[in-house]
């Protein structure tokens, strides 16, 4: 999907040219890139990476938790 395009379904969505990411819900006009303001592409984000990088930023599981 292209800036200046509406999104068909509310998500998380990464800029191909520097990755930043953005929330959009549907129907929201995407944006230029938040970080260089150039006309982008986006695509969206899959949730079940989304969910492991908030895990990882947590904290909430840590490797060598796990009992013996």
């Amino acid at each position: 999907m292209r800036t200046g395009n509406d999104a068909t379904q509310s998500g998380l969505y990464a800029s191909e040219c520097c990755y930043m990411e953005k929330t959009f819900k549907a129907g929201d006009c995407f944006s230029r890139c938040p970080r260089c303001e150039s006309l982008c592409e986006w695509e969206s984000v899959d949730e079940d990476v989304a969910e492991v990088v908030a895990v990882e930023r947590s904290g909430s599981e840590k490797v060598g938790d796990q009992a013996a």
